[in-house]
């Protein structure tokens, strides 16, 4: 197991970015960024692409954008998006899968802690094969309000800018990983922004939604 600065959430060390998986690394953007994320929680959500000047670049939603309140949100919409049934010719996903991607969608309890709660136990249970299924989620996010928390934190992360190892975070983390606070916000002449700031500006956005 391995981690980076910042943050306490042990992943396992990688070479390259597969989508549907949730990484942690450190980046560092382009003078001509407005702002950004010098440390993204991503899933990403799909194969390496390459801009019109050639240089290769990753899309994904980063769950930093958010305070983790509406990170859980997120996280919970986006759940039904979950298999670990991939390239199989099974027809039907894993009834244990199932059930607790069930209990992870379900926001009936009647307090903010207790739904964390909730979710923290049923992550302790998935499978840690389990994945986003990225391209169709994608598709459903640009067409809907419902996903309109993962619209605006959609974002594109050029591959050069990477500076730091890239630690897949199992799914059994991804509960630790969503809730802790380690993002650091900068402007693309590195001056700092704070976490709250961001996340303030990311509920308006997507309330104009």
């Amino acid at each position: 197991m391995s981690k980076i600065r910042w943050s306490n959430v042990d992943g396992v060390q990688v070479s390259k970015l597969f989508f549907g998986n949730m990484y942690y690394f450190e980046y560092l953007a382009d003078v001509s960024e407005i702002y950004f994320d010098s440390f993204p929680l991503i899933f990403v959500m799909g194969l390496p692409k390459s801009n019109d000047k050639g240089k290769k670049y990753v899309e994904g939603i980063n769950f930093h954008h958010f305070h983790p309140r509406e990170r859980i949100s997120l996280f919970r919409t986006m759940s039904r998006f979950f298999t670990n049934n991939i390239i199989t010719d099974e027809d039907e996903d894993d009834n244990d899968l199932d059930e607790i991607i069930s209990k992870v969608y379900d926001n009936s309890t009647k307090t903010k802690e207790e739904e964390m709660e909730e979710l923290e136990k049923s992550l302790k249970k998935i499978p840690n094969d389990t994945l986003l299924r990225a391209r169709e989620f994608k598709k459903v996010m640009f067409s809907s309000r419902k996903y309109r928390l993962a619209r605006i934190a959609f974002r594109r992360y050029n591959l050069n800018n990477i500076n730091s190892r890239i630690i897949r975070i199992l799914p059994q983390q991804w509960y630790d990983a969503i809730v802790e606070t380690p993002q650091r916000f900068f402007t693309g002449n590195r001056g700092k922004i704070k976490g709250e700031r961001v996340w303030r500006e990311s509920i308006i956005k997507s309330r104009r939604i």
